[in-house]
């Protein structure tokens, strides 16, 4: 009472107060439940590669309140668990380690179709890191007044090899096909 106090503001205060700790540790209550659903669950392990937040890296660590995922360029993101339960996750090596790579090729009509495709097949095949099972195969996409589109889709056996087996491939269809006398017209690997 001195200090103007009554039971009943009192009262009112620690219930404020309660309820404000209710909503603070809302957020850490869910990402210790989505850290203990990470570690029994397993839907993105230790080692696995993901993408989450517009950030693709590998998850280095996973504990009860937040996952530690590395980027290529070794920066270290923490992501809290309750994201990577109820957000959007693409995990690149939940069943399996590697990945495809779909390269579009656009050759000038003159060129004859079945060089195209051999050569696309020569360079795949001779690059070390495109995985044997499933091979390597060509497809003929699309023609149209002025060129000819084909799709060569590749597999990789690790998802890291991704960006090197890029390079290697786009830059041996390049130099093959200049060696060969065919006009690539254009070449993306989206």
């Amino acid at each position: 009472r001195e200090l103007g106090l009554t039971w009943e503001s009192v009262h009112w205060m620690a219930a404020a107060v309660t309820v404000g700790l209710g909503f603070g540790l809302q957020e850490i209550f869910a990402n210790f439940i989505s850290g203990l659903i990470l570690l029994f669950e397993r839907p993105v392990r230790v080692g696995d590669w993901i993408t989450v937040s517009g950030t693709t890296g590998l998850v280095t660590h996973i504990r009860t309140r937040a996952t530690t995922i590395r980027d290529p360029d070794g920066k270290e993101l923490l992501v809290p668990n309750k994201l990577l339960i109820t957000g959007a996750v693409m995990n690149w090596t939940l069943s399996a380690r590697g990945t495809r790579l779909v390269f579009d090729v656009r050759t000038d009509l003159t060129c004859n179709e079945s060089a195209v495709r051999a050569l696309l097949l020569e360079v795949a095949k001779a690059e070390p890191l495109v995985a044997r099972r499933p091979p390597p195969f060509v497809l003929l996409d699309a023609v149209t007044n002025t060129d000819q589109r084909f799709r060569l889709f590749v597999y990789t056996n690790a998802v890291e090899d991704h960006v090197e087996l890029k390079d290697n491939i786009m830059r041996n269809i390049r130099e093959k096909f200049a060696a060969d006398g065919i006009n690539l017209v254009s070449l993306e690997c989206p």
